[in-house]
């Protein structure tokens, strides 16, 4: 993890590289890396790819929406 612009990012591992994003107009930091495989019970084999690193705390301090939903939950 680190901060970056207040927020707190996960940092993905693997080799980075600089890619144009058309989105945002400008180039971003991606990572290579194999794509993550879930057994899922209703749609089978999934494979997500994830290339960025991703927000967990924004900088105003509260969690994400992926983040609180494991933790409340998990309860």
């Amino acid at each position: 993890m680190y901060d970056k612009d207040g927020a707190v990012y996960f940092k993905l591992l693997g080799e980075r590289y600089q890619a144009w994003d058309d989105h945002k107009q400008k180039h971003i930091e991606k990572v290579k890396n194999a794509p993550a495989v879930i057994e899922d019970a209703v749609r089978g084999r999934v494979e997500r790819e994830v290339d960025e690193d991703f927000v967990i705390f924004r900088a105003n301090g509260d969690p994400v929406f992926h983040f609180v939903n494991v933790v409340t939950t998990s309860r």
